[in-house]
């Protein structure tokens, strides 16, 4: 079964697991072959792995003639498993797009998190030749967080400059990544919830 409750079939819905409850109103959902189907919060409350577990089976029932429409507080779900994704805040739908486009369009920009070696000094000028407008490194015990505003540099230089530079600037271990969805999605709701009153 799509679902994988064959091994329920002779037990009351009443006197299984959470995570099996949460399956059977997706297997009903599945029988008639919808070409539609509207899942809200599908796995809030969940452990990780009941809900890995569901997101395999949606991702299973994916197909170019069903569309899949997730209401979901959780942006690691929304990120996982949609290929459009929705931004409301204050009652009103305030983006969409996918999710490189989110994090483009909506993201601060860039975060660098650089390990240096015990007692090194923070590599403040070397990331400011990485981007003139790198705001100042904050430590956190070895490593060392920047903050790169998007358009401010160009990402691949940047990548080879670290690859080629990083040991000559007491770096053991650096890496470079955009603004999580979650960051995106408290962005916009922070615009739109408190610039609106």
């Amino acid at each position: 079964m799509a679902v994988e409750l064959g091994y329920a079939a002779d037990r009351l819905v009443s006197r299984i697991s959470g995570g099996m409850k949460r399956r059977v109103p997706l297997a009903i959902a599945l029988l008639a072959e919808p070409s539609v189907i509207f899942l809200d919060e599908p796995t809030t409350g969940l452990d990780p792995d009941t809900r890995r577990q569901i997101w395999a089976i949606l991702r299973r029932e994916k197909r170019p003639d069903r569309t899949i429409i997730i209401t979901t507080h959780s942006m690691e779900e929304a990120d996982t498993l949609c290929t459009r994704i929705g931004i409301m805040a204050d009652g009103k739908l305030r983006a969409l797009g996918n999710q490189q486009r989110l994090k483009s369009r909506y993201g601060s920009g860039f975060k660098l998190d650089l390990t240096v070696k015990p007692g090194a000094a923070k590599p403040d000028a070397f990331v400011q030749r990485l981007c003139p407008l790198a705001a100042a490194g904050v430590q956190h015990g070895s490593t060392v967080s920047y903050s790169l505003p998007r358009g401010t540099f160009d990402a691949a230089s940047a990548l080879a400059s670290l690859q080629q530079h990083s040991k000559k600037h007491d770096i053991d271990e650096w890496s470079l990544a955009q603004p999580s969805l979650e960051e995106v999605f408290v962005a916009i709701a922070h615009k739109y919830t408190y610039t609106s009153y």
